[in-house]
């Protein structure tokens, strides 16, 4: 396993260990069936691949199925809805990315910000803006100069 894996397979590890606790307080044999981890984009992204590796590390830890549920468009809107509006048992979790508390603060959304709670972070997915090696950029000051001589 990857350095990668390994968080994942921790993380997925404490995610059970949250369930674990929680169904022993309810006194109840959770889970008894698949759980459906939905991801609010199309297969194959980063969201996608991760939530798919995640999948199987808490399958192989819970010993039942989690299958990816892939509910892309709307600008996430429809996969976040679709788990806002699920039975809340525990068996259907959700992805989500900073689209979900965008969505939740927008006008499009049915849903808001307390409709779900977060259980576990698994990725840490930094951000950079780069530009061509040859542009002679180097820091967003810069760019931003350039970006706006060309008004």
């Amino acid at each position: 396993m990857n350095k990668f894996s390994v968080k994942l397979f921790i993380i997925a590890t404490s995610l059970a260990l949250f369930l674990s606790v929680c169904t022993a307080a309810a006194a109840v044999n959770f889970p008894t069936r698949n759980i459906d981890l939905v991801v609010p984009f199309a297969a194959g992204g980063a969201v996608d691949i991760s939530s798919r590796i995640l999948a199987v590390e808490l399958a192989n830890i819970l010993g039942q199925p989690v299958s990816v549920v892939n509910r892309p468009g709307g600008g996430a809107t429809i996969g976040q809805t679709s788990v806002v509006n699920a039975d809340p048992d525990g068996y259907t979790l959700l992805t989500v990315t900073s689209s979900f508390v965008t969505n939740a603060l927008g006008d499009a959304a049915t849903f808001g910000i307390d409709d779900l709670k977060p259980v576990a972070m698994f990725t840490f997915d930094p951000q950079f803006v780069v530009a061509s090696a040859h542009s002679g950029i180097e820091t967003m000051e810069q760019f931003m100069k350039i970006g706006r001589s060309d008004l």
